[in-house]
């Protein structure tokens, strides 16, 4: 493969993806990133509309507490739906 100067480069980085894969020579696929990615971005998505949905309830509130609950409940429910994505906890 060469640059726009017509060098020719060398290295892993340099081949051209193949069969449209989105990594350069990785056997990875688009469909895979989906699925790695789906569960966390699902949870973080749970877990910012419930501590959202908080923040609107707790109204005018001091900064540092609605901080401390706001990423409490954030953490807690992300941590939550993933553990519970993942099977590892019941909810019976």
């Amino acid at each position: 493969m060469q640059d726009l100067k017509g060098k020719v480069i060398r290295g892993s980085l340099a081949r051209p993806c193949a069969q449209g894969r989105p990594l350069h020579g990785a056997e990875i696929s688009a469909r895979d990133v989906l699925l790695a990615t789906s569960g966390p971005l699902g949870a973080a998505i749970r877990a910012g509309a419930l501590a959202y949905g908080v923040r609107l309830m707790c109204g005018d509130f001091f900064p540092l507490p609605r901080l401390v609950i706001e990423s409490g409940i954030l953490g807690i429910v992300f941590f939550g739906v993933l553990l519970w994505r993942w099977r590892k906890i019941t909810l019976s």
